[in-house]
């Protein structure tokens, strides 16, 4: 009992809630000559509290102002690497930054098209990484996302979250990505990787807010395409991953258009779109001989797409209320 005492000796390492930067979202964005740029939104815990008035930045990284409801900080550090822009942002950041509580990873697009592995770096090797966050690319600047002004929640990044998922949830139209998942494209050798792409609009009463905007193609670890919502809609049509989406029809004579909400779709079981991974499973043979120049006969792929409709419902009238 005495020896086991000895190890049971408190918290060395202990770190308090008031000692630590709770950070709601992290940005990466690159320069034209190669710098990093980390940009943090920091939760500023007594505005939450207290229902604080705005969002506020230091000559660091700059704020969003105005008279919003965000309780946040939005910070940005300048360097050679990664992890330097992150530890410059210690200069105005009076507590320790905390990944953990962090809910989203946005790269910048020039970031993106550099690539994202370097970026992505600093976060994969924190001890206490969270494989949960979603993770976006910015049509535009990281930056610029984070300090993006929101009416509705106080946390902008949770804020971009709950726009995400609904999004993905309700339209058919955007895509979700975590952490995990981008491991997960990176194991395979064929496969490439899809991230939902944001950008910042200004709404029609001045502000400048978040809107998804397509699908974000990365081969390798490089930005090298988009796909528009439609595009992205079949490509979650094909993956089964479709939960509720909305197609507007019109018949043969081009005169009338219908709303046709899918309700459940079922598919080709191919994955963007792991053709690869599906010849490999098929024709594990011919495989070892078509991987090494399978760039150039992926593009040659003749597909044949077989679709099936069943209208299970037209609401609660079996007839149009009014006569045609």
């Amino acid at each position: 009992m005495v020896v086991l005492m000895v190890g049971c000796n408190g918290c060395w390492d202990k770190n308090e809630l008031k000692n630590l930067a709770l950070i709601s979202g992290m940005g990466v964005d690159r320069t034209s000559d190669g710098k990093y740029i980390t940009t943090f939104q920091v939760i500023i815990p007594s505005m939450v509290k207290e229902g604080g008035s705005g969002s506020k930045g230091p000559g660091g990284g700059g704020g969003s102002g105005g008279g919003m409801t965000q309780a946040v900080l939005v910070t940005s550090g300048e360097s050679m690497t990664g992890f330097g822009s992150a530890r410059v942002n210690r200069f105005w950041i009076s507590r320790n930054l905390y990944l953990p509580t962090s809910q989203v990873i946005v790269f910048g697009q020039d970031a993106a098209r550099q690539g994202i592995r370097s970026a992505y770096d600093l976060y994969a090797r924190y001890p206490q990484k969270r494989l949960t966050e979603m993770v976006v690319v910015a049509k535009g600047t990281a930056s610029e996302i984070l300090k993006a002004q929101n009416q509705i929640d106080k946390i902008p990044a949770i804020a971009l979250i709950t726009l995400m998922n609904d999004s993905y949830n309700w339209t058919g139209q955007v895509i979700a990505t975590r952490s995990i998942d981008l491991f997960e494209y990176r194991v395979s050798k064929t496969r490439a990787a899809v991230m939902p792409q944001v950008e910042v609009i200004t709404a029609p009463v001045g502000e400048k807010v978040i809107k998804m905007s397509g699908t974000a193609v990365i081969r390798k670890d490089r930005l090298v395409g988009e796909l528009n919502e439609n595009e992205t809609r079949g490509l979650l049509w094909v993956l089964g991953k479709v939960k509720l989406a909305l197609l507007e029809i019109g018949d043969k004579s081009g005169k009338g258009m219908a709303s046709l909400e899918v309700t459940q779709a079922r598919s080709l079981n191919a994955d963007i779109y792991g053709f690869g991974e599906a010849v490999k499973r098929k024709h594990p043979r011919e495989w070892k001989t078509m991987k090494s120049k399978w760039d150039k006969i992926f593009p040659q792929i003749k597909l044949a797409i077989k679709v099936e409709t069943t209208v299970f419902s037209s609401g609660e009238l079996l007839k149009p209320p009014l006569p045609q």
